[in-house]
């Protein structure tokens, strides 16, 4: 009688193959599991996971087989991994089977170790850069467009509505805040805006040129 060994030779190249098609972040290994203790009879790419040859099944292969999960599936893919060294992998497990009884596992172990430290760069890169802030979290903000005075515009629009009193009930000291922050903006120094502000805060002309000299006088 053939033993499970010499059945599951005839993968072996296709181990080698999909080692090579993969490339080196997939470690791909046959088992031989009437052989638990030392199960592995073929791997490549092992500087992922350190087995070699004569290696044991892992704890997740003897529940597969244990459980008998091959007897109403064909293989179990995309769970997770782990290495003793802790890096994650992801992982797939087909069963093979001859006469419905289970000869082997043909594994592919996913190093995604790389991609996940690109994500992780791209995520402090976006974050340091502020690319796409929750624009109440930025703390400097710049909009590159050509029309200043509707830049001004948008500005003084977003102060007075963030403002949970409507300017015809503000207090003076109110409406000053108003102005002190439109100033830091730079809203001042764009010809037209006084009157427009003026408008928007149901005030005079006269009271916003008071509440800037105040301002500058501090």
């Amino acid at each position: 009688m053939m033993s499970n060994l010499k059945k599951l030779e005839k993968y072996f190249p296709l181990v080698d193959f999909w080692g090579e098609v993969c490339g080196p972040a997939y470690e791909i290994l046959l088992h031989d599991v009437s052989e638990p203790n030392h199960s592995v009879v073929k791997i490549v790419n092992n500087h992922i996971s350190h087995r070699e040859i004569g290696s044991p099944l892992t704890d997740l292969a003897i529940n597969l087989i244990e459980s008998k999960e091959y007897e109403t599936k064909s293989y179990v893919a995309n769970y997770l991994g782990k290495t003793k060294e802790g890096r994650h992998l992801v992982a797939s497990t087909f069963f093979i089977k001859e006469n419905n009884k289970l000869i082997g596992l043909l594994c592919v172990n996913h190093d995604t170790h790389e991609i996940q430290d690109i994500f992780d760069d791209l995520e402090k890169f976006i974050e340091n850069h502020a690319l796409y802030p929750k624009s109440n979290k930025a703390k400097y903000q710049e909009n590159f467009d050509t029309n200043i005075n509707g830049h001004m515009y948008d500005i003084v629009e977003r102060e007075i509505n963030d403002s949970i009193i409507s300017p015809d009930r503000m207090k003076a000291s109110e409406r000053k805040v108003i102005v002190n922050k439109l100033n830091d903006y730079g809203v001042f120094a764009v010809r037209g805006m006084i009157p427009f502000v003026a408008e928007k805060l149901c005030t005079s002309e006269p009271t916003i040129y008071r509440y800037l000299k105040e301002i500058k006088n501090k």
